[in-house]
Parts: structure tokens; C-alpha cells; sequence
């Protein structure tokens, strides 16, 4: 016998649908890098030093990202890089892998080479022979501080001044270029303090620009996104200029061409303005003598039931005055 979904128990219900939710989020939330998982190969590469790639680094072929580091391991004195590939990178047998500078500030990433024929299987590696490392500017400074602050200037040109006095009787031309060398090692040794100096200086400036390197390299992407912005900006304006140019243009042939026609119909518009404003005129005089008669009427039929009106020289009234003439001269 079924249950109904009412007689159902609801914490049950809610439990299950809390879970189905759940599903449906990580799902949602996790498809990009599912799809990513199911149409990307991955690799690895051999190097003989890191050179300051970290997971998460670009892959590039032909200077365009078409993946990611996803690993960066030590195994038996060598450096394994494992790193995916999105889509169809068409890496022959004989590809070959390098670590590149991206920056000035020292980001890496890693250069893939297509090369060979056929393609690589996914999971395959680059042997160390087809790789190459970078080199890394600050990493050989601290070398070049370090190596220079353990060296001895004074018993280095004690060492010099000795093999200057056992080949005192060599030939002139040796001569000369041994008391060069020991002159310049004289100068090296006065000179000491200051290269010491100028290497800590560079080593500590090496080091900020490593601590800043995140914030620099944001830097740089923003400035990179406001040219981009900018050209845009740009490109819309020009396209404005050129569409109102064509406008202007295509107005002026207008005009130009339809000139013995248009000037007909203004002058015919000119004169239908004249005719108006003289029966403008017109209507404003009429008005204000309807205004002065409609007074007077309102006075005429205000003072009872009936109106009076004058209409001067109405006939016959205006040959009254003439009726004794006339009538004596028919009746003597």
C-alpha cells in the first residue's frame, strides 16, 4: 500500500531535500573546474631548478594561456612540473618546455613548444633533455653578495704581491702586466668596503622588489586594463567622429542638391508667413473692437427686459432733417 506524501514523515523529507539541494550546489559550483577536468590533458616536465614557477602559473603556447601548473615537486634532486592543457594542444614527441619571465618583477610561467610528430598521451612527461630553466637575476646577486663577503682581499693581494716578487726577472712585457694586475688588485682592495656596500644594497633591493612582487605585478595588470579601457574609449569616439562626418557630409550634398527645389517652397513658406502675420494683425484689431461692442451691449440690456442701441445715420432717420425743405418745395 503507497503512502501518501502527506502521511510522510517531514524531517525525513526535509533531510532528503537539504541533501538534494546540497547536490545541486556543489554541482553548480564545481562545473567549471568539472568541465575543465573533462576536456584538458595533463603533463609533466622535467627541470634541473624550480626558477620561481609556482602552482597556479600560466601555460602558454605561442604566447596565448591554454592551462595551468598544477604541481611543482622534488623528486631526486630534479624539479617535476605537472601542468594541464585545455582543448587540443597538439604536443608532438618531441615538445620541449621552458620556464619564462613573464614581468620585470620575475612572475614565471611555463613556454610549451610543439614539436614531433603524433601526440602525446595524457599523463606523459618531458624529459629533463627537451626542458630549460631560467635565469634568475636575484638568486646569482645573492650568490654574487655572498661569495664576494667571504673573500679576503688582503691575502689575495699579499698572494699577488708574492708571485710579483718571484717573477721579478721575467721579461719586461710580463713584468708590466704583473705590476697592472697588482695595481688593480690594490685598487679592488681599497675599493673593498664599497662593492661590499653596493652588493648589500642590491640584494636588499632584490628583496623588496620580491616582497612587493604581488602588489607590483597587481599593479601592472591594472594599468594594463586601463589602457584597455582607454583604447576602447578611444576607438568609440573615432567611430563617432566618423559617423557624425558622414552625416555632415551626406547633409551638405542634400542641400546642395535639392537647392532649386528648396528655394521655391521657402519663398512660397516667406510669403504664407507675411499673409499670416497681417491677418494676425488683423484678428488683434477686430478682437479689441469686439471687446469695446461687447461692452457696451452688456450696459444696453443690463438696465431691464429691454436693450437700446444707437446705429448712427441708419435711413430714414438720417433725411429727417431734410423733410421741411422737401415738403415746401412741393407745396409752395
Amino acid at each position: 500500500m503507497k503512502t501518501r506524501f502527506r502521511e510522510r514523515d517531514p524531517r525525513l523529507v526535509g533531510v532528503i531535500g537539504v541533501l538534494v539541494v546540497a547536490v545541486l550546489l556543489a554541482t553548480a559550483l564545481s562545473s567549471g573546474s568539472l568541465y575543465r577536468s573533462l576536456t584538458s590533458a595533463s603533463y609533466s616536465a622535467v627541470f634541473t631548478d624550480a626558477g620561481g614557477l609556482t602552482p597556479g602559473a600560466e601555460v602558454r603556447i605561442g604566447g596565448l594561456a591554454v592551462g595551468e601548473v598544477t604541481s611543482v615537486d622534488l623528486e631526486r634532486g630534479k624539479v617535476r612540473v605537472g601542468f594541464s592543457v585545455q582543448g587540443p594542444g597538439n604536443l608532438g614527441d618531441l615538445t620541449r618546455a621552458g620556464i619564462r619571465t613573464a614581468t620585470p618583477l620575475g612572475v614565471k610561467f611555463l613556454a610549451v613548444q610543439p614539436s614531433g610528430r603524433g601526440q602525446l598521451d595524457s599523463g606523459a612527461e618531458i624529459p629533463l633533455s627537451r626542458t630549460s630553466s631560467p635565469y634568475d637575476l636575484a638568486q646569482v646577486l645573492g650568490q654574487l653578495t655572498q661569495q664576494s663577503s667571504q673573500l679576503d682581499t688582503r691575502q689575495l693581494g699579499q698572494a699577488l704581491d708574492t708571485v710579483s716578487t718571484t717573477l721579478q726577472n721575467t721579461p719586461d712585457e710580463l713584468r708590466t702586466t704583473l705590476d697592472g694586475l697588482n695595481r688593480l688588485t690594490k685598487t679592488v682592495s681599497e675599493q673593498d668596503q664599497a662593492l661590499l656596500d653596493l652588493l648589500d644594497r642590491a640584494n636588499t633591493v632584490t628583496g623588496v622588489l620580491a616582497q612587493r612582487n604581488r602588489d607590483l605585478s597587481r599593479l601592472f595588470d591594472d594599468g594594463n586594463l586601463l589602457l584597455a579601457e582607454l583604447n576602447s574609449r578611444r576607438e568609440l569616439v573615432e567611430q563617432l567622429l566618423v559617423t557624425t562626418t558622414s552625416m555632415l557630409d551626406e547633409l551638405t550634398g542634400l542641400v546642395h542638391d535639392n537647392q532649386q527645389q528648396l528655394r521655391p517652397a521657402l519663398d512660397r513658406l516667406r510669403k504664407v508667413l507675411d499673409m499670416l502675420n497681417a491677418d494676425n494683425e488683423l484678428l488683434g484689431t477686430t478682437i479689441q473692437g469686439l471687446n469695446i461692442y461687447s461692452g457696451s451691449l452688456g450696459e444696453s440690456v443690463g438696465g431691464g427686459p429691454w436693450f437700446y442701441g444707437f446705429i448712427p445715420d441708419l435711413p430714414p432717420t438720417n433725411i429727417a432733417p431734410l423733410l421741411p425743405d422737401v415738403l415746401k418745395a412741393v407745396h409752395p
